[in-house]
């Protein structure tokens, strides 16, 4: 059973270069977006913020497993459906098993 806990920040959130890893974060953890009011001014951050949350959203109704750090600076998140995600905090990408996780995002491996 998936948790009933999630991380949710607002679309502008993602605007913020210094948010960068709490953005980071969201993905790792399975965390959704939210947005209470839509302002003409604010589609471009929601589209940011959609385009970040499409990558992984297939993973928010599945249970987290296990979460486990990896190396210095990078973390894999097991999901039930046997999807993992791999973020890396690090300013320099990290080869995960031969793919690269670019520095200051993530990937989702099976």
């Amino acid at each position: 059973m998936s948790s009933p806990y999630r991380l949710h920040f607002p679309p502008n959130f993602f605007l913020d270069k210094n948010n960068a890893d709490k953005i980071l974060r969201l993905a790792e953890f399975g965390g959704r977006i939210c947005s209470y009011d839509v302002l003409e001014t604010s589609i471009i951050d929601i589209k940011k913020a959609y385009n970040f949350y499409k990558r992984y959203v297939h993973l928010i109704p599945e249970e987290m497993v296990y979460h486990s750090k990896i190396a210095e600076g990078v973390f894999k998140t097991d999901f039930g459906n046997g999807e993992s995600i791999i973020s890396n905090y690090n300013k320099t990408p990290f080869n995960y098993k031969g793919t690269q996780v670019p520095a200051k995002d993530f990937i989702i491996v099976k």
